[in-house]
């Protein structure tokens, strides 16, 4: 997903029931870096902290406290159209290397779980490595 597929959800998951007690927390490169620090943060007590993500959070980052990861399997990629000499983002499946950083940050410092949001078959069609 991107800032806009980050956003509608954000903005639907506000309108559930019991939504007072989760603190929505948004994650992608066009935040500014005080606002992406926010992940690293306890949330306030009584709350949970739901971080929705671009692919920025699959690698590199260590987030103490995050024990589930919910992985839509996709992920916008760059792709440049010779013809019109141009690029442009284009969602697609994301590889197996990516599903497996994604699981992987899920229990870091402790134990986690990790659901995936596709079906066996459909990992099976999963390349390796992305493009």
């Amino acid at each position: 997903p991107g800032v806009r597929e980050i956003r509608d959800l954000a903005r639907d998951l506000a309108r559930c029931a019991g939504s007072g007690k989760w603190l929505l927390l948004p994650l992608h490169g066009e935040l500014p870096a005080k606002e992406q620090r926010k992940v690293f943060l306890p949330p306030p007590k009584g709350m949970r902290k739901v971080i929705l993500s671009t692919n920025v959070a699959e690698t590199s980052l260590t987030i103490d406290d995050c024990t589930v990861v919910i992985d839509s399997g996709r992920v916008r990629m760059t792709s440049f159209a010779a013809a019109a000499a141009a690029s442009s983002l284009v969602e697609q499946w994301a590889s197996r290397a990516s599903r497996k950083q994604r699981r992987g940050r899920a229990g870091r410092t402790s134990h986690g779980a990790y659901y995936a949001l596709y079906s066996r078959a459909q990992y099976a069609r999963l390349p390796e490595q992305s493009p």
